[in-house]
């Protein structure tokens, strides 16, 4: 939202989702599910399921008039039709004899969790195409959360459009010119969800991998931001975007954001 109304400096993504809530739980469970051994039929079948749920979450209509005049203001975006969806589970469920009693009353549940409906329909490509200011995005090749197959062909279908006008607030929307967007999305090969070097990038390597994050994703990050907003002169970065295997690169003029005027040399000296 903040970079959508242009009042970030810039935005950093790192393995943030690019496809729709439902989208990415459904790879994320595939993935979850090939590196844990499971067989191809038993993934087919709950992938199967899943979309069912899914869309009786996404299908939902909305909410009655009733219902919505006694919500405030702030609660009406959005709102559907819970009830629908709730008998849409039971009966789906309701048609899974194989899946024990008990498991189907837990899939109810976790179903009814309004977080999960919410990330279910929820879209980053609204945002993303309507940001305008400088953005860095980073995956790694082994995120098995946010897999990188889906997520950055559609990073990089969304960036290399214009900026969608409607929400942007700080030039006239009636101009013909579109300020170019500054945009990099790099790739790393070996690295999981958190950024760590691992074998397989399944969730259970987390805790066991003594690295935090890695050193190449640190840096790229420091010299990404110094390049742009350093106060000390000009930066020369560790690494060249080819080095960093970038793979999406869109660059304006970087004098085009200049640093806030200081007249203190100790004050710019002490931010770093």
């Amino acid at each position: 939202t903040v970079g959508c109304q242009g009042d970030g400096d810039f935005a950093i993504s790192l393995a943030s989702p690019i496809t729709r809530g439902d989208k990415l739980l459904i790879d994320q469970n595939r993935a979850l599910s090939l590196i844990s051994g499971l067989e191809p039929a038993e993934i087919s079948k709950a992938m199967v399921l899943n979309r069912k749920l899914f869309n009786a979450v996404l299908n939902a209509p909305a909410t009655t008039p009733a219902r919505l005049e006694s919500l405030k203001p702030t609660e009406r975006v959005q709102v559907r039709d819970e009830t629908w969806t709730d008998q849409q589970i039971l009966e789906i469920l309701s048609q899974e004899s194989a899946i024990p009693e008990s498991e189907r009353t837990s899939i109810r549940k976790q179903m009814s969790i309004p977080w999960i409906r919410w990330f279910l329909r929820y879209d980053p490509a609204w945002g993303l195409e309507k940001i305008r200011i400088p953005q860095l995005f980073v995956f790694g090749k082994k995120d098995l959360q946010v897999p990188w197959e889906s997520n950055v062909p559609l990073a990089k279908k969304l960036l290399a459009q214009p900026a969608k006008p409607d929400a942007i607030q700080w030039f006239d929307t009636e101009s013909s010119f579109y300020p170019p967007r500054d945009v990099e999305l790099h790739t790393f090969e070996n690295l999981n969800h958190l950024f760590q070097n691992c074998e397989s990038g399944h969730v259970n390597e987390y805790g066991e991998i003594e690295e935090t994050m890695s050193s190449e994703v640190m840096n790229l990050i420091s010299d990404w931001i110094l390049l742009r907003f350093g106060y000390l002169g000009p930066v020369e970065p560790r690494y060249t975007y080819k080095d960093m295997g970038g793979e999406f690169y869109l660059h304006p003029d970087y004098n085009r954001y200049p640093p806030p005027p200081s007249t203190n040399k100790w004050e710019e000296d002490s931010r770093w």
